[in-house]
């Protein structure tokens, strides 16, 4: 039998409470452990934690309840009017207009929602912008850590593939050396917050907000490699051939291995003149094999080049932009 509600049903627009729980539940998930399924609702605060990503934010209703994250947000979005919400036995009841819906919940001992960093840095979202251009390159299933993390590098950040790597600034002051999972990036992104701290530990960085909401991550225990003489190395970059793109554009379609092979002042499909196709570009040095796709990946960024970096074995270009330089590992013949 349902017990009294422990709350007088109150009335409410949807708006709020809605956006609060589509924040929460970048953290969830509609099938799987209830603690990836789930959503902790107490104290003005709605949160949720997978165990590698914890989301939380301020929300004006006082409830106590862990409801089904995906059902109570599903309810939620179809309230086009006020609101009433109850409390019942295991359940939330949800009441608008002609629309109503009993949400499942847990027992809240069953979730564990991890505390946040407390507050240390000044951020802004140029922090944001910078994982997000570097974290094309991460991998969630790679086998190592650097082709499965970003790095915090001081005032920039950095990611790679190992075939490629990028090194973004965002010119804030912040730690060297925390490895953090790919995963952040997506709840970065799509926060709509505006950034205002940064907290963080040996194991865990946090991201906070200006309304107070935070996103916290759990980092790996490895740590990278050094990476500062595989970017810090003498170059001499200069500005793009006219037609690069143009050309990169239309050879693609005829490569048969996904590699731009580099002649005397052209660009080739295939290593040999006589097959596939060709595009004049005026200043290209011949000799190197580049991935037509890690060389998309630098279109939006680079300025200058240089195709033939200094101290390593085979071809290595380095490429410059506006607060971001990289390198990507030329291909062998």
């Amino acid at each position: 039998m349902a017990r009294k509600p422990r709350f007088k049903p109150a009335e409410a627009k949807p708006s709020g409470l809605l956006e609060a729980i589509r924040f929460c539940g970048m953290a969830t998930v509609e099938k799987g452990p209830i603690n990836e399924t789930h959503l902790y609702l107490g104290g003005h605060w709605a949160a949720a934690s997978n165990g590698a990503i914890t989301i939380a934010t301020k929300i004006e209703e006082d409830i106590f309840a862990c409801p089904n994250a995906s059902l109570f947000q599903q309810a939620l979005s179809r309230c086009t009017e006020s609101f009433a919400i109850t409390q019942l036995e295991k359940q939330l009841s949800i009441k608008s207009g002609k629309f109503s819906a009993k949400i499942p919940c847990i027992e809240p001992i069953l979730l564990t929602i991890p505390s946040p960093d407390a507050p240390i840095a000044d951020i802004d979202d140029n922090l944001k912008s910078a994982l997000e251009i570097v974290g094309i390159l991460a991998n969630e299933n790679a086998q190592d850590i650097v082709g499965a993390s970003l790095l915090f590098n001081g005032r920039s950040v950095v990611a790679s593939d190992r075939t490629i790597i990028f090194e973004c600034w965002h010119g804030i002051d912040l730690p060297t050396g925390l490895s953090l999972p790919k995963a952040i990036i997506q709840p970065l992104a799509k926060a709509g917050k505006k950034l205002v701290k940064l907290g963080w530990s040996e194991s865990s960085v946090t991201f906070h907000y200006q309304d107070e909401s935070w996103i916290k991550t759990q980092l790996f225990v490895h740590k990278w490699p050094d990476i500062t003489g595989l970017l810090d190395r003498p170059a001499n970059p200069l500005p793009f051939p006219r037609d690069f793109w143009e050309g990169l554009t239309a050879v693609q379609p005829f490569s048969p291995d996904g590699l731009c092979h580099f002649g005397a002042g052209t660009m080739q499909s295939h290593g040999i003149t006589n097959v596939g196709a060709s595009y004049e570009v005026e200043g290209l040095p011949k000799g190197p094999i580049f991935s037509i796709k890690q060389l998309t990946l630098i279109k939006p960024y680079a300025k200058t080049v240089d195709w033939f970096a200094a101290g390593m074995n085979g071809t290595y270009c380095m490429f410059f932009g506006d607060g971001i330089r990289g390198a990507i590992a030329g291909r062998s013949a």
